[in-house]
C-alpha cells in the first residue's frame, strides 16, 4: 500500500505559527503566566471545539486524579462550544475548579501562540486531528490515546516516545500516569517538543506542501 498510495498532506499555516513561536521569548511567557495567575503550576493544554469528540470530561477526570495526589497542575482549555457550561459544572463537582482555566474561543494566532508557548504539554482526550499539528508547530510534545484507528489521519505523524506519549484508550488512570511521567522530567519533555517542532519545520510547511 505504501508503494501504491498517493496522498496530499493536510496542514495549517505552520510557517506563520513558527514565526510567532520564534518571536515569543521566555520573558513574554513569564509575563503571560503571571497575568493569568497560574503561579508555579505545570500547564497541560488542550485546544479545539468543546464537543463530545474532544472528551474534555476525560481530561478532567485525569486532572482530578493528579490533584488528589498533590500535583501542582492546571488544565488550560482553549476553545468554546455548547458543552462549556456542562464541563465547568463537572469540574466543580470533581473539586478541581481552581485547576482548570477556561480560556474560551481564541482566533488571534498570537494569543494562541502565547498559550501554547506557556504550556508544558499538549493533551487530547478524544480523537485527535489537526490540533496535533498546531501543538507541534509551537514546540509542544503531545499526549493522546493509543487508539490510532480512532483518530484523524494527523495522528500518523506521531512517533511515541520521540514526540510525547500515548495513554491507554478510555483509561483516565493511564492518562494521569502518562501526564505524571512526562512532567516528571522537564528537560526530557522539552527535547520532545523540539523534535516535534523540527518535524513541522522540515515536513509540514505550506510551501513544502
Amino acid at each position: 500500500l505504501r508503494r501504491r498510495a498517493v496522498g496530499i498532506g493536510n496542514s495549517v499555516d505552520t510557517e506563520r505559527m513558527l514565526r510567532i513561536s520564534d518571536s515569543i521569548s521566555r520573558t513574554h511567557v513569564e509575563a503571560h503566566k503571571n497575568a493569568m495567575g497560574v503561579g508555579e503550576n505545570r500547564l497541560v493544554l488542550t485546544i479545539g471545539r468543546l464537543t463530545e469528540k474532544a472528551r474534555i470530561d476525560f481530561l478532567l477526570a485525569a486532572i482530578s486524579k493528579l490533584k488528589s495526589d498533590g500535583h501542582r497542575i492546571m488544565l488550560v482549555v482553549v476553545g468554546g462550544g455548547d458543552s462549556a457550561a456542562e464541563l465547568q459544572q463537572l469540574a466543580n463537582e470533581l473539586g478541581i475548579a481552581d485547576a482548570v482555566l477556561w480560556v474560551g474561543p481564541v482566533f488571534d494566532e498570537e494569543v494562541i501562540g502565547l498559550w501554547m508557548r506557556s504550556a508544558d504539554v499538549f493533551v487530547y482526550g478524544g480523537a485527535v486531528g489537526l490540533s496535533l499539528v498546531l501543538g507541534f508547530a509551537y514546540g509542544l510534545p503531545a499526549i493522546f490515546s493509543d487508539d490510532l484507528l480512532g483518530h484523524n489521519p494527523e495522528a500518523l505523524l506521531f512517533r511515541n516516545v520521540e514526540f510525547g506519549s500515548n495513554f491507554t484508550a478510555n483509561d483516565a488512570t493511564s492518562l494521569a500516569s502518562v501526564i505524571d511521567y512526562e512532567l516528571s522530567d522537564l528537560p526530557r519533555l522539552a527535547r520532545k517538543g523540539v523534535a516535534a517542532q523540527d518535524l513541522v519545520r522540515e515536513r509540514l510547511g505550506l510551501t513544502r506542501m
